[in-house]
């Protein structure tokens, strides 16, 4: 019965926060449909035109027939890579890329890109291409593509992050279903045991409280059990144990009026019961109606003077 009780209160605490995590999942499955953060698979350049004006930017290919074309790319005054080239037919296909990517897409690796179009590149390495051809404007007229690939504007933080989340949010769904099966078969995993953190031996208190509960339990009041042995006060976020032989001291007193005046059974008085227990423990739960804790306190009293309860 105990035993079920840290259950219950491991479940519910945790059902809040699968929830949440699903949805987060969720959040980032649907965002996964989004083309800003897929990455499709392209064979030919000749699809990209298409593919930049449909908005679906982010592309994976390999290339073992680039070469450069004389040109660097900087990023602000440093040089971050150079321009390759890849002519496919009568067209001219632009890279922009660093060393080590050119040398693993010449070895058959495929690379990440986005599609960026910028005519005015383009139109720039053609005039310069024209001085050193000799040919003329009208030869050179839409000899380079104005849309081309760029490793460096390839949006890889943003997806690496996505999936990130993606992997985390499995992984916590799937420990937390783990957490709960290791608490079914073996409860002193649960840390809602933590309510046992003064007692020397946690596990056969356990298994006393457990047994009490289901046995010998004498009164129960609201949240508050009192068995043989012990006051169990459960609470969804809390769970309190007390030995009733450690208990040194009762109290009640009359704190306020009840704002709860709607309900028949319940007088305009609240009560407060207060146990100081062991060293420094201190206790303290609130009635409705007087008859309540005076019944109360007259069952711990009587455990308390009892001599069949624990030590």
């Amino acid at each position: 019965m105990f035993k079920r009780l840290l259950l219950r209160n491991l479940i519910m605490m945790m059902v809040p926060l699968l929830l949440i995590i699903s949805s987060i999942l969720v959040f980032v499955v649907k965002m996964f449909e989004l083309p800003q953060f897929q990455t499709y698979n392209v064979e030919s350049m000749t699809d990209i035109k298409a593919m930049y004006d449909a908005g679906t930017l982010n592309i994976r290919t390999s290339n073992d027939d680039l070469e450069k074309s004389g040109f660097d790319y900087y990023d602000g005054k440093e040089k971050a890579g150079s321009i390759w080239y890849e002519k496919n037919g009568t067209t001219i296909f632009l890279y922009i890329m660093d060393e080590k990517t050119a040398n693993e897409m010449k070895h058959g690796s495929k690379k990440n890109f986005e599609i960026i179009k910028d005519a005015s590149t383009a139109k720039y390495i053609e005039t310069s291409y024209e001085s050193k051809l000799g040919l003329s404007n009208d030869e050179m007229e839409n000899f380079i593509s104005p849309y081309m690939l760029s490793a460096f504007s390839y949006p890889e933080l943003r997806i690496n992050i996505i999936y990130a989340v993606y992997n985390v949010c499995k992984l916590c769904i799937v420990l937390i279903i783990l957490y709960i099966i290791i608490c079914v078969i073996n409860p002193m995993f649960n840390f809602e045991t933590k309510c046992l953190s003064s007692f020397s031996n946690k596990k056969s208190v356990l298994k006393k409280l457990d047994y009490e509960m289901k046995n010998s339990l004498i009164h129960k009041e609201y949240k508050l059990r009192i068995t043989e042995n012990y006051i169990i006060f459960m609470n969804i976020s809390r769970v309190e144990v007390i030995l009733i032989k450690q208990i040194n001291s009762l109290a009640k007193k009359n704190i306020c009026k009840n704002p709860v005046r709607n309900k028949s059974d319940r007088t305009d008085d609240i009560y407060r019961l207060k146990i100081t227990f062991g060293e420094n423990g201190l206790f303290e739960y609130d009635f409705y109606d007087e008859k309540s804790i005076d019944e109360t306190m007259l069952v711990i009293e009587k455990l308390r003077k009892s001599d069949n309860i624990d030590e």
